[in-house]
């Protein structure tokens, strides 16, 4: 009898015992909010070489069906991707784990072209929010020894920060303030996490403090090489400049946040969409071919 109830004892310890190191991730207190898409952007991995030391993994991102970017490894480079988040039709944010086991998140501002590392964190993917075009919150963890990992991270490398949180414990909610070089796309002056250990639900507190990233003081919007018009424009605009003489043009926040990137089609017809852009002041940049650049100041106004 006395075994008996040891027996019950240590089952009743045990089950205790997974319940309350059982960590899960419920979520952010809300979506990303992008914006306006008219292309849709997947990703599917593969593998090939049997298992094996020598066998490749990799991902594939298309966009609308077509292949846009590929990469790959073995053995400790292989590569697996978890996620997948296109704020617009060319600025978007990826979580791939690598076979160095860890979580690495990569951006793109060329319609998926080429990315880079803006941050990374643990084994344990559980989510990524895309707080504006430039930076995104990255959650993490470890089992063994138990670890909970928020990183920020950002285009900007300076302002990466890969243990901006850290938790050994994830026993009490937690409260903090960050910098953020943009606004929230969803315009809201904080972020909550929600993580479940347990029975108990934890909530890391966000609180944002913006500080815009204003334009490069050599930047001189004034002394632009070419015009735009209409200018205040409502849908669409076009540019004074030989479309052979053109390298790319961008959208940018007057703040210098780049919003959109235009595609080579765009270029060609000399004709820049603003659908969903709202109201308000902005500037539009432009590469040369061979090298340089060029600025100038747009209004749009949807309302006439």
């Amino acid at each position: 009898m006395q075994r008996m109830k040891k027996i019950i004892l240590f089952i009743l310890v045990l089950s205790f015992t997974n319940v309350f190191s059982q960590i899960q991730f419920i979520g952010f207190d809300r979506n990303v909010c992008p914006q306006a898409l008219n292309n849709t952007y997947t990703y599917s991995n593969f593998s090939s070489g049997g298992g094996g030391s020598g066998t490749i993994y990799g991902y594939t991102i298309y966009k609308n069906g077509i292949v846009v970017y590929s990469a790959s490894g073995n053995m400790g480079g292989g590569k697996f991707c978890k996620d997948l988040i296109f704020i617009n039709d060319s600025i978007g944010f990826l979580v791939y784990y690598s076979g160095n086991s860890s979580n690495r998140v990569l951006r793109t501002e060329d319609f998926g072209q080429t990315w880079n590392e803006i941050g990374g964190g643990a084994p344990n993917y559980f989510g990524l929010y895309v707080a504006n075009s430039i930076s995104a919150y990255l959650v993490t963890q470890w089992d063994t020894p138990l670890q909970l990992y928020i990183a920020r991270c950002c285009a900007l490398q300076s302002n990466v920060n890969n243990n901006f949180i850290y938790d050994q414990t994830i026993s009490s909610d937690i409260f903090v303030t960050d910098t953020l070089l943009a606004a929230d796309l969803c315009n809201q002056d904080s972020l909550k996490i929600y993580i479940l250990n347990g029975l108990d639900t934890i909530t890391y507190h966000i609180n944002f403090n913006l500080q815009y990233v204003g334009i490069q003081p050599e930047i001189d919007v004034a002394k632009s090489a070419f015009s735009v018009y209409p200018n205040p424009s409502s849908d669409l605009f076009q540019l004074s400049i030989l479309s052979i003489n053109i390298k790319s043009v961008s959208l940018l926040s007057i703040n210098g946040v780049k919003i959109i990137t235009y595609d080579n089609q765009s270029v060609y017809n000399n004709s820049y969409s603003l659908n969903h852009i709202p109201n308000g002041t902005y500037v539009i940049r432009v590469d040369i071919e061979g090298g340089g650049n060029s600025y100038i100041k747009l209004i749009v106004n949807n309302n006439h």
